[in-house]
């Protein structure tokens, strides 16, 4: 997200009240040994206003998938928040975020004397609690941990740790990216702001471009220099994080389909198995839905 979007008013924190999280999961031997370790995963729908603070005691990175609202931190103040944005919770920081009506998000809390180490040589920028997670990290590593979530087996808290460590660093690589030279691109903020309004309609890239004021040419280039990915395969990806939203929520396929942006069911049907690697029939019944309350 812009920085100059952001509503840095501290006023909201000072009436609220602050509690501590008590709840973690027990690290295995192995994850002891790795010094980094999942706490837990979770996507689900929220709503309501804000009242009080939280100290998560570990590391948190929530990915706004649709809705809009506010990001509050005791030391950073408040943020508009929208769907793409990243917001991170850190360990020892009383924040709190919350919908203006509802919202849908994922999110991913770690912990491990690792982290500490990662905040010591800056991999995790205190400086931008609230940024565009413009390479989907979030969603991706979200998809890639939930299979292993409940392995306890050595191979399990190694390949845990890594999807971790991996979506650090394309974490830390786009905070550097949207802080540098880059940050004062408005056409690409304009551009991803469409996107994850209307992904599930049709976007014809030239369109797109337009609506933004390049050419289709100029707006591709930049695009995937912005991202590290092409219009349409973002586009494709948001498709497929909501489809697999909604099949584990036993949406049917065909409903899922339309949902997401799709006339022809079958067509989703072969591009949900070569991204996703699996059928959108098998991925519903070895997905059913849990509810985990948020991080």
């Amino acid at each position: 997200m812009d920085e100059t979007t952001l509503d840095m008013d501290k006023s909201p924190t000072r009436k609220l009240a602050v509690y501590r999280e008590e709840k973690f999961r027990v690290p295995s031997a192995a994850e002891r040994t790795l010094e980094l370790w999942v706490d837990r995963i979770g996507e689900g729908v929220s709503t309501g206003p804000l009242d009080r603070l939280r100290i998560l005691g570990q590391q948190g990175h929530i990915i706004i998938l649709n809705g809009h609202g506010v990001y509050v931190s005791e030391r950073y103040g408040a943020h508009k928040v929208e769907a793409g944005d990243c917001m991170v919770q850190f360990p020892d920081d009383p924040c709190a975020y919350y919908p203006h009506g509802s919202w849908t998000t994922r999110w991913i809390t770690w912990n491990g004397p690792e982290a500490a180490r990662l905040h010591e040589l800056g991999y995790l920028a205190r400086s931008v609690p609230v940024f565009r997670d413009t390479g989907l990290a979030i969603s991706r590593t979200y998809n890639q941990l939930r299979p292993i979530m409940e392995r306890g087996d050595p191979a399990a808290a190694l390949r845990r740790k890594a999807l971790v460590l991996q979506m650090v660093t394309a974490l830390h690589d786009t905070q550097q990216h949207l802080t540098g030279e880059s940050a004062g691109q408005p056409h690409m903020e304009e551009a991803l702001t469409l996107i994850h309004e209307q992904f599930n309609q049709d976007l014809p890239i030239p369109g797109l471009a337009r609506e933004v004021g390049l050419s289709a040419t100029h707006f591709r280039r930049r695009f995937r220099a912005y991202t590290g990915r092409s219009p349409v395969e973002y586009i494709r990806d948001l498709r497929m994080a909501e489809a697999q939203r909604l099949l584990r929520e036993g949406v049917p396929i065909k409903q899922v389909a339309a949902t997401v942006g799709y006339e022809d069911p079958f067509y989703f049907m072969r591009v949900f198995r070569a991204v996703i690697g699996t059928p959108p029939g098998a991925f519903a019944r070895r997905h059913s839905r849990t509810e985990i309350a948020d991080p």
